[in-house]
Order: structure tokens, then C-alpha cells, then sequence
């Protein structure tokens, strides 16, 4: 019943119709992760539906007019691609807090975007692919992109774009064998992504590396604290534990973090 009725609420409001790439995401989303991550999907077009209002909209470049050498106020536009965990958070709504407070000018978009408002797209300076795999849509604007001369970045927090991944994920091992190979079909459409792109961004060296193994310029973007998180880290530091004891907090990702925590055991022993 939650399944039909999450892709009920993207079909009713046209956010999707049968056989188009975001049905076919949801979907995806319900079968790997169940209904709730089904229900969660929806919640991201409709948020981005609503961040992204019809009535926004920049003048596209004359194609003789080169962009570097405008007079207007250098414009990045995020593409969101997940809503799971903290990857938004600091891989781009923190991004764009530090971008705003050099002048630059940010906006945000879902997929659905790709399908119902690619001249607003294209009409950025910058379009930076978070998290989001490869569909039809998506390709026509990364081309229409190279085209006009917007510059694509592919940005990760993990390393989702490599298929043979899959095989030595604990959290996978109990699936079944469709499941994996549709885990893998995944990756492969986020590698087709980020090698569609013109750079690549990502929060540590190592993944850094690895797209550019597949031949693509990276760049390590840490990731950071915005104000609000500073102010609270600041207060939490001024009434810190005073008893003397160690108090340790572990947040992990989703399941496949799993085996993450037996990194932590030999020096978890050590102050216990």
C-alpha cells in the first residue's frame, strides 16, 4: 500500500509517468531500500518542485558573449540528487553558505528538473551534479552544457561510482543476487555521470584519486561547519563534560557503515 501510493503521489502530480527515468528511480529507491526510502524520494522532487518556482528565472548567455568576461554575478546551481543522510548538508546547502558570502549567487534543483526546467538550468554559470546518477534527461542537459559553455562538476562523499564495490560490501552479502546486480547497474550510472562531467569534487583525497584514475580532474572540497553548526559547536565546547570521563559518539551512515565500527575497536579499548 505505501509503495502504490508513493508513486501514486509522483505520477498524480506529474512529477513522473510510467517508464520515465524518476518513476524508474523510485522504484529503484523501493526495492533496495523499501517503502519508506520510496516515500522519501517523492519528498524530493516535491521539495524541489517548490525551491525552484516557474517564475524564477536568469536570461540565458548570447552564444557570442563569452561568460568569464559578464558583468553579471557568477551563478552555481546544485543538483540534488539524494536527500539521504547528512551529504546535502555538507556537500551543499554549507557549500552554498560559503559561496553567498563571496557574492556568489546559488540555487538548488531536484532531477525533476532536468525534465521540466532545463533552460533554467543552463542558465547558470556552474551546474554541480551532487549525488545524482545518469538518466536521459539528465544527458541532454550535461550536453546542451558542454555546448553553451556551462561547466559540469560531478560531486561525491562516497565512493558510489564504481560497480565492483558491490562485492565486498558486508551490508549486501544477504541480498538477493537481482538486488546486488541492480546495486551494481546503479554505480555504473553514477560513473556515467561523473564521466560526463568536466570536473569532479569530493570531500577526501581518496576519492579524489579514483575518479582520476578514470581520467578526470578532481579536487578535494573538504567538508566543513556553516555558522549555525559553529555557534552550537562553540556551546557545546564552553559547557563540555566535566566529570572526566571519555564520552564517545559514533553517526553512522546507512547500513553499509555497518562494518565501520570495528575500525574504532583498538582505540576504543585503549580509553575504556
Amino acid at each position: 500500500m505505501i509503495r502504490r501510493a508513493a508513486l501514486a503521489i509522483l505520477v498524480r502530480l506529474g512529477l513522473a509517468s510510467p517508464g520515465t527515468d524518476l518513476l524508474d528511480r523510485a522504484l529503484h529507491h523501493y526495492r533496495l531500500f523499501g517503502p519508506a526510502a520510496t516515500l522519501r524520494v517523492a519528498w524530493t522532487y516535491l521539495r524541489a518542485q517548490w525551491s525552484t518556482p516557474a517564475s524564477r528565472s536568469y536570461e540565458p548567455f548570447p552564444p557570442d558573449r563569452p561568460r568569464l568576461l559578464s558583468t553579471h554575478r557568477y551563478r552555481v546551481l546544485y543538483l540534488v540528487g539524494t536527500e539521504v543522510g547528512g551529504s546535502r548538508r555538507y556537500r551543499v546547502d554549507n557549500y552554498r553558505e560559503y559561496l553567498e558570502a563571496r557574492e556568489v549567487a546559488t540555487g538548488v534543483c531536484g532531477e525533476i528538473d532536468c525534465e521540466r526546467r532545463p533552460e533554467w538550468m543552463l542558465a547558470h554559470d556552474v551546474i554541480v551534479v551532487m549525488r545524482a546518477p545518469m538518466t536521459s534527461a539528465l544527458r541532454r542537459v550535461l550536453t546542451s552544457a558542454k555546448e553553451r559553455g556551462v561547466l559540469t562538476v560531478f560531486d561525491t562523499d562516497d565512493l558510489i561510482f564504481d560497480p565492483s564495490v558491490a562485492d565486498n560490501l558486508d551490508a549486501l552479502k544477504d541480498w538477493q543476487r537481482e538486488l546486488v546486480a541492480e546495486h551494481r547497474a546503479g554505480a555504473g550510472r553514477y560513473r556515467e555521470a561523473l564521466e560526463a562531467c568536466d570536473y569532479f569534487t569530493a570531500p577526501t583525497e581518496y576519492l579524489a584519486q579514483r575518479a582520476r584514475a578514470l581520467g578526470k580532474t578532481a579536487f578535494v572540497l573538504p567538508n566543513g561547519f556553516n555558522g549555525e553548526q559553529q555557534r552550537l559547536s562553540e556551546e557545546g565546547r564552553r559547557g563540555a563534560n566535566s566529570t572526566g570521563r571519555v564520552v564517545v559518539g559514533y553517526f553512522s551512515g546507512t547500513a553499509t557503515h555497518d562494518a565501520d565500527f570495528r575500525v574504532t575497536a583498538p582505540a576504543l579499548a585503549r580509553v575504556m
